[in-house]
């Protein structure tokens, strides 16, 4: 069985860096890299069924949601993989934040 692919958009990778600068001058940098650490091992398990999360046709035609703890990761998902949009946590507003994403969204391979 192939591999799926995972990608994370630069908006994305934004979000992470964002989420690990709150929780370090907040928590502390090991509270901060245990959060992103779960973030990213519940990215990778979605890899293995990328199609299983309800789909949110609002922010795209391959965006799904996947809820890990108090964040929501928004991504494009195909059979051979996934693209991970953004990372948000629940109280943010979503509406705003996704609308500029679907705009700019570059065509995903399904």
């Amino acid at each position: 069985m192939r591999a799926r692919s995972l990608t994370y958009a630069p908006a994305a990778l934004a979000d992470i860096a964002e989420i690990h600068a709150y929780l370090s001058a907040r928590a502390s940098a090991s509270v901060a890299d245990r959060v992103i650490a779960r973030l990213r091992a519940a990215i990778r398990a979605r890899r293995e069924i990328p199609l299983l999360s309800p789909p949110r046709p609002e922010y795209g035609e391959h965006c799904r949601l996947l809820i890990a703890g108090s964040y929501a990761i928004y991504y494009n998902a195909a059979p051979s993989g996934m693209e991970v949009l953004r990372i948000l946590h629940v109280a943010r507003d979503r509406d705003s934040i996704m609308s500029g994403v679907q705009e700019n969204a570059e065509p995903f391979a399904a």
